[in-house]
Parts: structure tokens; sequence; C-alpha cells
């Protein structure tokens, strides 16, 4: 059964042994969950699938409690032959196709997603909480320089920091004395909400800061890499177990290079982002910090003249490899296949 989710509306298709998917039906929540149940008290084996999305993962835990198996899918889209033809009806259609496919041996024809259990989907939503925060502090701190910009004053993203808002403030009022008054209502409204930003913030930093000195783990953390890059990485994982070999890690980072080829000519492209965008990022930034704090790291000493070079795009190239070999060589950290001394890492103090 295939199943496109709307926010409350359910299309489903469902196909019976290796026949054709039957027309699409429209169900409301409690509806579906009959209607599967239904399902699994006349049929052998049942499984469904939906794209993964904004919805997350609630549907597959109550289909799975009825007894039926539930995949999440990558999202994708259904149109093969961009015949430009993009509804419920086609999308279910080809999906079920798919899962029929892939039920039947071929694992290539779903992207199926990893479902976190819901203690660890709490814990990465805290995490990506100081990043929404983070988001929404640098937004408001911008509108109030373009809104300084656009009246030609003193420009300054610190312009909301403590020490700088009352320069700010008398700036305005100097310069521009005749609409003075509104001008700072609406800095100070930017300035309301870049404090309840920042404060949150704060907390948000000082909570995981705190929860990641806690653990057992922390002692053997590598040095250069804070309890908040620490907290990120052990979010958007949740198991390190999970992968069976180092391309399963390579490949969820999003940082493996594509390559197009014909005839027995190929051309390396630019990493495919097919992975995780907030382990990716994260990961980047601490292969540019490698040099400074693991100068001894053996990946590092083999692209060691790339980075001391003065070739800007082989340097770039060079931090993703060291990006995409670190996440590796901590997964093999973490499953006990290697440890850091062997890879020349250093232990934080």
């Amino acid at each position: 059964m295939a199943i496109d989710v709307h926010s409350k509306l359910f299309v489903a298709s469902r196909q019976l042994d290796n026949a054709a998917p039957q027309p699409p039906q429209k169900f409301s929540r409690e509806q579906l969950l009959k209607f599967i149940a239904r399902q699994v008290g006349m049929a052998g084996r049942v499984v469904c699938c939906y794209e993964a999305g904004c919805f997350g993962y609630g549907l597959q835990r109550q289909i799975t409690a009825l007894g039926a198996q539930c995949l999440v899918i990558a999202p994708q889209d259904w149109d093969e032959r961009h015949k430009k033809v993009n509804t419920d009806r086609t999308d279910t259609h080809a999906m079920a196709l798919r899962l029929d496919r892939y039920v039947a041996g071929n694992s290539k024809a779903l992207a199926v997603v990893r479902v976190p259990d819901e203690a660890q989907e709490v814990q990465r939503s805290r995490v990506r909480q100081r990043d929404q925060f983070l988001k929404d502090r640098n937004v408001w701190a911008n509108r109030g320089k373009s809104l300084l910009t656009q009246y030609g004053l003193p420009a300054s993203w610190s312009w909301w920091k403590p020490g700088h808002w009352e320069q700010t403030q008398k700036a305005v009022r100097e310069q521009k004395p005749q609409h003075a008054q509104l001008l700072l209502q609406i800095l100070k409204d930017f300035h309301d909400m870049l404090m309840a930003a920042w404060e949150k913030l704060a907390a948000l930093t000082a909570e995981q800061e705190n929860r990641q000195k806690q653990k057992k783990e922390h002692a053997k953390r590598l040095k250069g890499i804070g309890e908040l890059s620490l907290a990120k990485i052990e979010a958007e994982i949740g198991d390190w177990k999970r992968f069976a070999n180092r391309r399963q890690v390579a490949s969820y980072t999003g940082l493996c290079p594509g390559v197009s080829g014909t005839g027995g000519k190929f051309t390396n492209l630019s990493i495919n982002r097919c992975g995780n965008r907030r382990l990716r990022s994260v990961l980047v930034e601490l292969a540019w910090l490698l040099p400074r704090y693991q100068p001894q790291y053996l990946p590092l000493l083999q692209w060691k003249k790339v980075l001391e070079g003065t070739n800007r795009s082989a340097r770039k190239k060079a931090i993703v490899a060291l990006a995409r070999r670190l996440a590796v060589d901590l997964w093999r950290i973490h499953t006990g296949q290697c440890t850091a001394q062997k890879l020349g890492l250093r232990l934080a103090a």
C-alpha cells in the first residue's frame, strides 16, 4: 500500500500480490488506520510506505503497531518520464509499483529512511531548535542593519548588542531628529525579538554543553570537537552501529563526489549533497579545524601540501575529502574497529 500523506487527507493505493495497483482511495487518519487493520486481518503480510517529510514518523509508528510493515522513503519525483502529470493518483500508483519491486527483492527500488526511536527524535528536535533560534537571531539582526543602512545611519551587525544599542539610539536621534521616534520604535521591535531569541539561544547552548559534559563518553572526546558540534553529530547520527560499512557512512553525509560517465569516459562532479545537510555542515566546519587541533591526523598529512598551497579550489576539495574521511573514522571509533590513537587523533584534555 502506497500512501500520499497530507495534513488532513491520506490517499492510498493498494496492490494485492502481483496484480496491478488499484485506484487510490481517500481517507482521514482514523479511516486509514482502520482500513490497514482490516488488511492485516485478511492478508499474510501488509507492507506500506510513504514519503518522509514534515509529518514525521508518527504514522509509521501507528501502522507498525497494527501489525503491518511501514517504510518511510526519501521523497522523489514520481513523474519519471517528465510528462508533467503529477497528481495524488499518479504518485501513489508509481509508488506502489516501486514498493512491489522493493518487496520482490530489488533493494534499490526505494530509498528507505531510517526511523529513529521516539527518544532520539525528541532529542534531535531539541538540538535542532538551537539552530532555529540562531537563524532567528541573525534574521532580526540583519533586518535592523538593513533599516539603518536604508537611512544612511551607522550600520553594524552588532547594533543590538549591549553597549552598541545605546550608541545606535543616540545616532538615530542626532542624525534623524524629525523621524527618530518612529525609527526607534521600528528598531525597538527588532531589538525585542532579538533579545528574546538571544536569551533562548544562550539557554539552549548551556543546556547542550552541560548535557555533553555529563556523559561518560565526554572523557573520550576528540580535541577540536566541542560540545555543541558533538551534540549535533550524535543527534543526526542517532546510532553509529546502524551503518554496515564505510560507504553507507560517506553516503549519509552527502559528501560523496558525483560522476558522469559514458563510453568509458568519466567526469568527476561536485558532491551529490544527497545526505544529511546538517551533519554535512558540521563535518566541514570540523575539517577546517583539523590542521589546528589534530595536526597528526593521518588523512590530514596526505592533504597537507594541498591545504598549505594557494589553490583555493583544491583546498576546498581537500576539506571535503577530509570531512568525509572524518565521518568514516568517527564511525570506526564508535563501533570499536579502530582507536583514535591509531589514526593520529588526540583526545581533549
